[in-house]
């Protein structure tokens, strides 16, 4: 029994070191995204607005590169980036992937 209470400890002092250090929210919001999400609803699940926005080229490692839109949140090595591609059809921005870092 005291392991498992010191392993439940454990998992609070870390997962709130995460929190602290990866700013507010960021992991959470994450886990509300989803691919197909237009931009604005990507916003609101997310719950702010981004720090900044790009439109640049993704996937050249790949070998097939695409136009692609990201929105920053968080800042330095601590930050969420999520990726849009155009839909077809009426050119707006859906959420194709993201990453927390």
């Amino acid at each position: 029994m005291q392991t498992i209470k010191t392993v439940f400890l454990a998992a609070i002092v870390l997962l709130g070191g995460c929190a602290t250090v990866m700013g507010p929210d960021l992991g959470p919001a994450s886990l509300r995204l989803q691919q197909g999400m237009t931009e604005t609803q990507a916003i609101a699940a997310i719950g702010s607005k981004p720090n900044r926005a790009e439109v640049k080229t993704c996937g050249s490692t790949t070998g097939n590169p695409w136009t692609c839109r990201v929105l920053y949140y968080g800042s330095g090595p601590h930050m969420l980036s999520v990726y849009f591609s155009q839909s077809i059809g009426d050119d707006s921005w859906i959420v194709n992937n993201w990453h927390v870092y």
